[in-house]
Formats: structure tokens, C-alpha cells, sequence
């Protein structure tokens, strides 16, 4: 595949990284406002840029913390061991996944 059409990301020491192919990736993304969410950003919301599961490479083994959604389900919040970077979320039906705050 060419590497041009790959968008990648990473945590602050680079342990954990995540990439996907630019046809996944949304035109658009989405502020929540939850608490759940304002508190694993550290921030007054989080941006979550929302793509398909099976289009996301996860590359090093992030820690899974499992928090509970406003809307009652489970969310599986990825994030670096080593430096404590969130990464992504997983909702519960497991179809997508949201990006954060990975660079």
C-alpha cells in the first residue's frame, strides 16, 4: 500500500501508534461534552473523529480502562501505558472507533 495514503498517529513517546487509510477517514468530527469524555481528554470536551473498526491499525499494546458512556454502554478507552497518551475509544456494538487526541 502506498504511504501516502496513510494517515498515522502517535502517543507522546511513540509506543503506541495508530494509522488508517485516507477513504476512511470522516470529512467531519464531532466536541462531546460528557464528563466521561472531558475527563480522559483532560479538557473541557474531546474531539472524537469517528472510523470504521476494522479500518484502524493499532500498532503497540495500549492499556484498555473500560468507562461507562452517558448512554449506559461500555466504552473501551485506549491509551499509552508508558506515557499515559490517551489514543481511542471503542463503543460498545464495536462497529467504530473514535480517535482522540493521538499526533
Amino acid at each position: 500500500m502506498d504511504s501516502s495514503n496513510i494517515i498515522r498517529g502517535s502517543c507522546n513517546c511513540g509506543n503506541v501508534a495508530v494509522s488508517m487509510t485516507k477513504n476512511v477517514f470522516p470529512s467531519s468530527c464531532s466536541l462531546c461534552h460528557c464528563l466521561n469524555c472531558r475527563a480522559s481528554s483532560g479538557s473541557l470536551f474531546a474531539v472524537n473523529i469517528p472510523v470504521p473498526k476494522d479500518a484502524v491499525k493499532i500498532e503497540g499494546t495500549p492499556k484498555v480502562y473500560v468507562d461507562t458512556g452517558g448512554s449506559g454502554k461500555s466504552v473501551h478507552r485506549h491509551f499509552c501505558g508508558d506515557c499515559g497518551s490517551f489514543g481511542l475509544d471503542e463503543e460498545s456494538c464495536g462497529k467504530f472507533c473514535l480517535i482522540g487526541q493521538i499526533t
